[in-house]
């Protein structure tokens, strides 16, 4: 370590041979117990009662001092996230004025709680207990109309019994969408909101993954929205915002991978929603479902019917844009324009760029960006056009006798 110019200035450690001074010490932002090994929230620093004015100032400062990387407190931090969303959204309050009654109230609630997490102990290290042989990886992700959340979970099978852990969680307030004419500012639809609580999870199963060093571990991705589950195993060309999340969806897990699950039995749903600390102490959700240890418990992971949600589904598809050039001189007057044009190369030239941008309008509308012609005209472009100039010529000056021909 000193060699790396890390100056130690104690040590601690979880193994027997060492004599702990402390019970607890401060290991990044959380509290370890070495006897137990077990990892806590920090909150020495946060007093439950309110002393002082409680404006929205006060309520973030005492969110961000607890800190939890890990998240299985994220359906309790999740509570001031949505007070403070709802203060600036419903009132026109400074940092500094006191916050409506009704929301302090929510806020005291919610600190008299606190207590609770410290509760609340998980492993700090679980490692050497993974086998990809034996352990599986559940990610769940789920979506109020408040907030989206998803928290993965590793199942160990190890000496006949199944232990299941929480790895990571994270929850994040729902965005407002403002309306262009009203300018108000409304809630987002639920299933684009469950699609990003999808996003995020496949985010943190990589992560987790990348961390763990289990690249190949089977990994199930449980979701309780079917109109998600529409978007994610039917191919299509869907909009937008869809389409790029979609996407990376597809880019870091398979179609097939993914399951339904019911809202009552979604880990993720009361992330999504939030609780006080003595709610989530009681629930003990930081140790998973306990239908995971069981297979025989699991929701029936076959394909669902999507019936009921492809109407809604089928909202986000992008409508397939058909476009065809004809030239003719009773609708576009080409030989009139050509006689403002005093060189044949120049029509040519435009008559292409004008094919190009109907080629990439059609690409742009169908999705197929990848497609879209850029830079300099090809040779093949001119020569399409030219043929196209020439058929126009044979068509306006040979029209019955190409009639015939046709007929012939």
């Amino acid at each position: 370590m000193s060699k790396a110019r890390f100056e130690l200035r104690g040590w601690v450690s979880s193994t027997e041979q060492q004599n702990q001074e402390k019970t607890k010490c401060s290991v990044l932002g959380l509290l370890w117990e070495p006897n137990t090994d077990l990892l806590t929230c920090d909150l020495r620093n946060i007093s439950t009662e309110l002393n002082d004015t409680c404006s929205k100032r006060r309520l973030l400062s005492i969110l961000q001092k607890i800190f939890d990387p890990i998240g299985f407190t994220a359906a309790v931090t999740l509570i001031p996230k949505l007070l403070m969303q709802k203060a600036w959204k419903n009132y026109e309050l400074t940092w500094d004025q006191k916050l409506p009654p009704e929301i302090v109230e929510e806020f005291k609630n919610w600190l008299a709680s606190l207590e609770f997490l410290k509760l609340i102990q998980i492993p700090r290290y679980f490692g050497g207990l993974v086998d990809e042989s034996t352990t599986t990886l559940y990610m769940f992700c789920d979506a109020s109309g408040k907030a989206f959340a998803a928290c993965v979970f590793l199942r160990i099978e190890c000496d006949n019994k199944v232990k299941v852990k929480l790895v990571q969680a994270k929850s994040r307030v729902a965005p407002l969408k403002k309306d262009p004419i009203t300018k108000t500012k409304t809630e987002m639809p639920i299933p684009k909101l469950e699609l990003m609580a999808a996003v995020i999870g496949t985010r943190l199963v990589q992560s987790v993954k990348t961390s763990l060093n289990i690249h190949s571990i089977q990994t199930f991705y449980w979701t309780d929205s079917k109109v998600v589950l529409c978007w994610i195993k039917n191919s299509g060309t869907w909009k937008t915002f869809v389409h790029n999340r979609i996407k990376e969806i597809h880019s870091s897990s398979s179609k097939e991978d993914w399951y339904y699950v019911p809202s009552q039995m979604n880990a993720a749903d009361i992330v999504s929603r939030g609780c006080n600390a003595q709610t989530l102490f009681s629930l003990c959700w930081w140790e998973g479902p306990i239908w995971l240890k069981n297979r025989s418990s699991w929701p029936d992971t076959k394909d669902s019917d999507f019936k009921d949600v492809i109407e809604l589904a089928t909202e986000e598809r992008k409508p397939t844009v058909t476009t065809n050039l004809s030239l003719n001189d009773s609708d576009s007057n080409f030989f009139e324009w050509t006689k403002r044009v005093s060189k044949f190369s120049s029509i040519v030239r435009t008559l292409a760029y004008v094919k190009r941008f109907l080629s990439n309008a059609k690409s742009a509308a169908n999705g197929q960006k990848d497609s879209l012609l850029k830079g300099n005209l090809s040779e093949k472009e001119l020569s399409k056009s030219e043929l196209e100039i020439f058929l126009f010529i044979q068509k306006d000056t040979f029209g019955k006798n190409r009639g015939n021909l046709k007929g012939a």
